[in-house]
């Protein structure tokens, strides 16, 4: 697969996006669980993508982490909040450099 193609698909997993083209922005920061058991379960899977707390991940982070993994070549992806400036810089002109050809 081409780089240019790989940037603008990468994350795209049917579990994250619901059947449209991007994950749309899910913004939270409870999750909601129906009893004790369920929370408990999301706590123990918290490290495989499992909504536990807003700031542990959302759809939305998921489906990022899972495109830097593919872009990056890596098995997967712990991200922070603080993402050094270099890195975002070039990520924004590849997908800038993406977007535009």
């Amino acid at each position: 697969m081409k780089q240019d193609t790989k940037i603008v698909t990468a994350g795209r997993k049917a579990k994250w996006t619901n059947g449209v083209v991007n994950p749309s922005v899910t913004r939270a920061s409870t999750v909601v669980f129906n009893n004790v058991k369920e929370m408990n379960n999301a706590l123990k899977n918290k490290h495989n993508q499992t909504m536990v707390y807003g700031r542990r991940g959302t759809t939305t982070s998921f489906a990022f982490s899972d495109a830097m993994t593919e872009l990056e070549g890596g098995q997967a992806v712990r991200y922070t909040h603080q993402v050094p400036q270099r890195s975002l810089t070039r990520y924004c002109l590849l997908l800038k450099v993406a977007i535009t050809f």
